[in-house]
Protein backbone atom coordinates (compact mmCIF):
# COMPACT_ATOMS: atom_id res chain seq x y z
CA UNK A 1 0.00 0.00 0.00
CA UNK A 2 1.33 3.26 -0.84
CA UNK A 3 1.31 6.28 1.40
CA UNK A 4 0.07 8.69 -1.25
CA UNK A 5 -3.13 6.78 -1.48
CA UNK A 6 -3.75 6.48 2.87
CA UNK A 7 -3.27 10.35 4.38
CA UNK A 8 -0.93 9.75 7.73
CA UNK A 9 -2.11 9.48 11.09
CA UNK A 10 -0.92 11.68 13.50
CA UNK A 11 -1.52 11.32 16.88
CA UNK A 12 -0.64 12.84 20.10
CA UNK A 13 -0.53 11.62 23.67
CA UNK A 14 -0.88 13.90 26.72
CA UNK A 15 1.35 12.14 29.29
CA UNK A 16 0.39 14.75 32.51
CA UNK A 17 -2.57 15.74 34.80
CA UNK A 18 -5.42 17.25 32.96
CA UNK A 19 -4.88 20.01 35.51
CA UNK A 20 -1.59 21.44 33.81
CA UNK A 21 -4.11 22.65 30.90
CA UNK A 22 -7.08 23.93 33.16
CA UNK A 23 -6.98 27.95 32.23
CA UNK A 24 -6.88 30.67 35.39
CA UNK A 25 -10.71 30.97 34.84
CA UNK A 26 -11.37 27.12 35.50
CA UNK A 27 -11.72 26.33 31.59
CA UNK A 28 -10.10 23.77 29.48
CA UNK A 29 -10.54 24.22 25.72
CA UNK A 30 -9.76 21.68 23.10
CA UNK A 31 -9.01 22.26 19.67
CA UNK A 32 -9.84 19.44 17.23
CA UNK A 33 -8.24 19.54 13.72
CA UNK A 34 -9.42 17.10 10.88
CA UNK A 35 -7.43 17.79 7.75
CA UNK A 36 -9.25 15.76 4.42
CA UNK A 37 -6.90 15.47 1.67
CA UNK A 38 -9.68 15.55 -1.18
CA UNK A 39 -12.67 17.87 -0.44
CA UNK A 40 -14.69 15.73 -3.00
CA UNK A 41 -13.73 17.89 -5.81
CA UNK A 42 -11.63 16.24 -7.29
CA UNK A 43 -9.25 18.87 -7.08
CA UNK A 44 -6.49 17.62 -4.97
CA UNK A 45 -7.13 20.98 -2.52
CA UNK A 46 -6.84 19.83 1.59
CA UNK A 47 -9.82 20.93 3.25
CA UNK A 48 -9.40 21.18 7.36
CA UNK A 49 -12.60 21.30 9.81
CA UNK A 50 -12.06 23.14 13.12
CA UNK A 51 -13.97 22.38 15.69
CA UNK A 52 -13.07 24.19 19.39
CA UNK A 53 -14.93 22.59 22.97
CA UNK A 54 -14.67 24.64 26.15
CA UNK A 55 -15.35 23.16 29.30
CA UNK A 56 -16.27 24.67 32.12
CA UNK A 57 -17.71 24.71 34.97
CA UNK A 58 -21.18 25.79 35.16
CA UNK A 59 -21.88 26.24 38.69
CA UNK A 60 -19.85 27.35 41.94
CA UNK A 61 -17.60 24.32 43.61
CA UNK A 62 -17.85 25.70 47.07
CA UNK A 63 -21.51 27.12 48.36
CA UNK A 64 -21.49 28.46 51.96
CA UNK A 65 -24.50 29.06 53.90
CA UNK A 66 -24.96 31.66 56.54
CA UNK A 67 -28.39 31.57 58.96
CA UNK A 68 -29.47 34.15 60.87
CA UNK A 69 -27.75 37.05 59.37
CA UNK A 70 -28.75 40.33 60.36
CA UNK A 71 -28.65 43.29 57.93
CA UNK A 72 -27.94 47.02 59.29
CA UNK A 73 -25.24 48.87 61.20
CA UNK A 74 -23.43 47.20 64.23
CA UNK A 75 -24.83 44.01 63.21
CA UNK A 76 -23.35 40.94 61.20
CA UNK A 77 -20.21 41.47 59.34
CA UNK A 78 -19.16 39.31 56.13
CA UNK A 79 -15.51 39.28 55.63
CA UNK A 80 -14.21 38.17 52.08
CA UNK A 81 -10.48 39.57 53.03
CA UNK A 82 -9.03 35.80 52.50
CA UNK A 83 -11.17 34.92 49.48
CA UNK A 84 -10.12 38.03 47.43
CA UNK A 85 -6.38 39.59 46.11
CA UNK A 86 -4.81 41.42 48.77
CA UNK A 87 -5.26 44.49 45.97
CA UNK A 88 -8.69 44.78 46.82
CA UNK A 89 -9.97 46.20 49.60
CA UNK A 90 -12.87 47.88 51.30
CA UNK A 91 -11.42 51.32 49.72
CA UNK A 92 -11.40 49.43 46.29
CA UNK A 93 -14.10 51.51 43.89
CA UNK A 94 -17.34 49.52 43.57
CA UNK A 95 -16.76 49.02 39.67
CA UNK A 96 -13.73 47.01 40.78
CA UNK A 97 -15.64 45.25 43.58
CA UNK A 98 -17.99 44.65 41.14
CA UNK A 99 -15.51 42.26 39.20
CA UNK A 100 -15.49 40.16 42.57
CA UNK A 101 -18.73 40.49 44.19
CA UNK A 102 -21.85 39.96 42.71
CA UNK A 103 -25.45 39.70 44.54
CA UNK A 104 -28.76 38.01 43.40
CA UNK A 105 -32.28 37.37 45.39
CA UNK A 106 -33.21 33.86 44.57
CA UNK A 107 -36.83 32.76 46.76
CA UNK A 108 -36.31 34.16 49.91
CA UNK A 109 -32.49 34.46 49.95
CA UNK A 110 -29.33 36.74 48.86
CA UNK A 111 -26.93 34.69 46.86
CA UNK A 112 -23.47 36.51 46.87
CA UNK A 113 -21.60 35.23 44.10
CA UNK A 114 -17.79 35.00 44.91
CA UNK A 115 -14.95 35.34 41.62
CA UNK A 116 -12.09 35.06 43.34
CA UNK A 117 -9.59 36.31 40.62
CA UNK A 118 -12.66 38.70 39.29
CA UNK A 119 -12.19 41.06 35.71
CA UNK A 120 -12.89 39.68 32.29
CA UNK A 121 -15.90 37.59 32.43
CA UNK A 122 -17.81 37.16 35.87
CA UNK A 123 -17.25 33.33 36.75
CA UNK A 124 -18.26 32.77 40.17
CA UNK A 125 -16.03 30.02 41.98
CA UNK A 126 -17.74 30.01 45.52
CA UNK A 127 -21.46 31.23 46.57
CA UNK A 128 -22.37 32.20 49.89
CA UNK A 129 -26.38 32.28 51.28
CA UNK A 130 -27.61 34.95 53.12
CA UNK A 131 -30.74 32.36 54.28
CA UNK A 132 -33.73 34.35 54.53
CA UNK A 133 -32.27 37.70 53.70
CA UNK A 134 -32.93 40.07 51.07
CA UNK A 135 -29.96 42.86 50.38
CA UNK A 136 -31.25 43.50 46.79
CA UNK A 137 -34.77 44.91 47.54
CA UNK A 138 -36.09 42.28 45.58
CA UNK A 139 -33.53 42.57 42.37
CA UNK A 140 -33.92 46.45 42.25
CA UNK A 141 -30.53 47.42 43.87
CA UNK A 142 -27.54 46.91 41.31
CA UNK A 143 -25.13 45.19 42.92
CA UNK A 144 -22.84 48.53 43.46
CA UNK A 145 -25.93 49.65 45.16
CA UNK A 146 -25.62 46.57 47.61
CA UNK A 147 -21.57 46.91 48.10
CA UNK A 148 -22.27 50.37 48.95
CA UNK A 149 -25.17 49.77 51.87
CA UNK A 150 -22.51 46.89 53.23
CA UNK A 151 -19.57 49.56 53.12
CA UNK A 152 -21.91 52.20 54.40
CA UNK A 153 -23.43 49.70 57.36
CA UNK A 154 -19.61 48.08 58.35
CA UNK A 155 -20.91 45.18 56.88
CA UNK A 156 -18.43 43.59 54.66
CA UNK A 157 -14.62 43.02 54.37
CA UNK A 158 -12.81 42.54 51.47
Amino acid sequence: MSSASSPALLTDVINSNISSYIGTNGELTLILFNEDQDNGSNDGAISIDNVEVIVSSAAPTVIDTITNFQVGAGDDVLNFDDLLPDAISNSSDLGTLDDYLQFEFDGSDTIIHVDHNGGGTFQPTMDVVLENVDLTSGNTLSNQQVLQDLLDNGQIVV
